[in-house]
């Protein structure tokens, strides 16, 4: 398996486990034609959904500030422009070496680094031909509450106040 092979196997199931400690059930898009590789959503009342593009990178983290990734220029205008659904990309960080994602003991298995949001709805178009880097929040963090909180946006944008 190529290493981006593992990467993409690998922040599949980062989505995976967060979405599993929400409750959330997650799907993959058998066809990767618009930016969306898995649909969140809740079960039940107006099963809200969530498109999420995933990359995964080996890019350093900085030490303090906001992330940065580079995103080939399709993902983007995909990811950017007003669809009924929301979508969001969500960044895994990992270390170089794939040995070092993961440490596993009889207490507890450790997931090395986290993965990230950004919801690239209504940003500018570009010049661009190739890719744009994109800046991700380091407020941002992808995990469950987060999850939680956008489909309860996405309910509140559908239902009368």
């Amino acid at each position: 398996m190529t290493l981006n092979n593992q990467k993409e196997q690998f922040s599949s199931a980062y989505a995976q486990a967060v979405a599993s400690v929400a409750g959330l059930k997650i799907s993959k898009c058998e066809v990767d034609d618009d930016s969306i590789d898995i649909t969140i959503e809740r079960s039940g009342g107006l099963a809200e959904r969530l498109d999420i593009q995933l990359k995964c990178t080996a890019s350093s983290i900085p030490v303090s500030g906001d992330l940065s990734f580079p995103l080939k220029l399709k993902n983007y205008e995909d990811l950017s422009r007003v669809t009924i659904m929301p979508r969001i990309l969500v960044v895994l960080f990992v270390p170089k070496d794939s040995q070092d994602w993961m440490k596993i003991t009889e207490e507890q298995a450790l997931i090395r680094h986290s993965a990230w949001w950004v919801d690239l709805k209504d940003s500018p178009s570009t010049d661009n031909d190739t890719s744009v880097t994109v800046t991700i929040p380091r407020d941002n963090l992808f995990r469950p509450e987060i999850l939680t909180k956008l489909l309860d946006e996405t309910r509140n944008q559908f239902t009368p106040a």
